[in-house]
């Protein structure tokens, strides 16, 4: 992996996912679910997860926050200020609910290469990605 280059985007500020609506959006359009003459969703290859976003978020939501929130709920003594569903309440709050963090590896001409080696673009994306889940497992846990 030396000297190949990538860069990295993090959404925050104005492309903030901070509602339902936005996370779906982001979904339609990560999975090019409209319709476009410049790109095919047939391209698109989902490495981990599945193509239905806002249900692995739920479920995301569900495994890091269900303790906490039971927790939460044990201490309160009026039922109004117990919580049901995290991510419906934070998704009514307009605060970020989700991040979108979108990984480039390589350049133009390590993509030519890549697709006309004998291996394929498949196989070099897996492998970079597993690469950097290794060396960044922190930052990529939710990766499978």
């Amino acid at each position: 992996m030396a000297g190949l280059s990538y860069s990295a985007h993090l959404s925050r500020k104005n492309s903030a996912i901070n509602s339902k609506a936005k996370l779906t959006g982001v979904a339609k359009h990560n999975l090019r679910k409209y319709r476009s003459l410049e790109y095919d969703k047939e391209n698109i290859v989902i490495l981990w997860g599945t193509d239905k976003l806002v249900q692995d978020v739920k479920k995301v939501y569900k495994e890091q926050f269900d303790d906490a929130v039971r927790e939460y709920n044990k201490k309160q003594t009026r039922d109004d200020r117990k919580i049901d569903d995290y991510f419906e309440k934070t998704a009514k709050s307009n605060k970020d609910m989700a991040v979108e963090l979108i990984f480039q590896i390589g350049d133009k001409e390590f993509g030519i290469r890549i697709l006309t080696s004998e291996e394929g673009w498949m196989w070099h994306l897996r492998k970079c990605l597993t690469y950097y889940r290794r060396k960044h497992q922190t930052l990529l846990w939710q990766m499978q």
